[in-house]
């Protein structure tokens, strides 16, 4: 970010693709679209795997809206809150250069501070952009830009904890006590901190109902909840994780499939497919990469 010195930043993970023409459409679209008051803009992706059957590739899920135009602006509460599609995902995002910038070097500690959280660095840089600028606002711009292969993971319970939990956490707090957020701000903080406690245990919960529930050590992970959270999250995430230890996977999937038949209606096969894809292709980490 440092040595760029274009009007913008666009912010690439090593393993995604850029589409056909897609950096062709995003320098049109930032001389057509753009003023100096564009701090983020945002793409679509899909995500897509190989299929083993025939060869082919399968696109199995994407981020683009139909019900909205191709081009629109995004809430800045949903900026805060990191609702837009694929908030967190790295390659997605564009960054205003010149106000990323002066983050750079006007919140030197406070950047310090967040690259020890370890992860989400780039959420936490457009988070602190927009409550530092109010001038400034967000475009998306709905249409295919990058492609994601199926990553092959092999995740472990103390990952997850510390990427959407530890983490999440940290970035928030850094942001909540930031000289910039109004109370306004705060409540939505908070509400998305408060987030992470939850969907670290539903996280756990699809770890084991696809048979990804790795941990390297049982009793240290007991003891980083109780180490990194408060008591009774920590008693919480204790009971759960005991709980999803016990319970054999097939009868948790069976549950949960039932609950998307619910929940989905017609559309079930199709939801179940793409998390089946996400959550049990992926986890596969063995066969690609263990890390």
């Amino acid at each position: 970010m440092e040595m760029s010195d274009g009007d913008f930043v666009w912010l690439l993970g090593d393993d995604d693709l850029v589409a056909d023409n897609g950096i062709k459409k995003v320098i049109d679209f930032i001389k057509n679209q753009c003023d100096k008051d564009i701090g983020l803009i945002a793409l679509a992706s899909e995500s897509y795997f190989w299929d083993k059957n025939n060869g082919k590739k399968t696109v199995y899920s994407d981020t683009i809206e139909k019900n909205k135009l191709k081009t629109y602006k995004i809430d800045r509460e949903d900026i805060i809150m990191q609702r837009f599609p694929a908030a967190v995902f790295i390659s997605i995002l564009l960054f205003n250069n010149n106000y990323l910038k002066k983050i750079l070097e006007e919140e030197k500690t406070l950047v310090r501070n967040a690259i020890k959280a370890r992860e989400y660095i780039h959420t936490f840089l457009y988070r602190l952009m927009f409550l530092k600028y109010p001038n400034l606002y967000a475009l998306r711009l709905n249409e295919i830009i990058i492609q994601e292969e199926v990553h092959y993971y092999k995740f472990f319970i103390e990952d997850v904890f510390q990427l959407h939990y530890i983490t999440w956490t940290k970035l928030n707090d850094l942001l909540f006590f930031c000289k910039y957020t109004n109370d306004y701000y705060k409540k939505l903080i908070i509400e998305d901190k408060n987030k992470a406690t939850k969907n670290f245990i539903v996280e756990m919960g699809l770890m084991k109902c696809f048979k990804s529930f790795n941990y390297s050590s049982f009793f240290n992970c007991i003891g980083m909840f109780f180490k990194n959270s408060s008591l009774l999250q920590a008693l919480l995430f204790s009971i759960f994780f005991v709980i999803f230890y016990i319970i054999p996977s097939i009868i948790l999937r069976n549950l949960y499939k039932i609950f998307i038949k619910i929940r989905h209606k017609k559309r079930w096969k199709d939801v179940w497919r793409y998390i089946t894809i996400k959550n049990y292709e992926m986890s596969m980490g063995d066969r690609r990469l263990i890390c």
